[in-house]
């Protein structure tokens, strides 16, 4: 098979992000989203989608502290939010309704 000269951060995320969402304890949910790398090439807000994710997870632990600390993360570099479409793809536009209320908008 011929190897692909192109950005792979879009399908790795999404990998890791359904791999979290399967994991049985906050650590290894944790990790799947930690292993994925965000290239140039890639688009940036994966980054973002990455820092909501782990919000979630953060959540469904009930770790309140670490959740709010990458709620302001994600904020600082969306303050709008991000589009509907991205976070339909990776399963988490039910978390950032619940965090819609902490959001700049204009």
């Amino acid at each position: 098979m011929k190897e692909i000269d192109a950005p792979t951060g879009y399908i790795d995320t999404s990998i890791a992000l359904y791999q979290s969402y399967e994991a049985t304890d906050m650590n290894s949910s944790i990790d799947f989203l930690n292993k994925v790398i965000i290239s140039e090439d890639d688009f940036q807000w994966l980054n973002d989608i990455i820092t909501i994710a782990k919000a979630y997870i953060y959540n469904r632990y009930n770790e309140t502290e670490l959740e709010n600390e990458h709620i302001n993360s994600f904020l600082k570099n969306q303050p709008t939010l991000l589009e509907p479409e991205h976070l339909i793809s990776f399963g988490l536009l039910h978390y950032q309704e619940t965090i819609k209320n902490k959001a700049n908008f204009i």
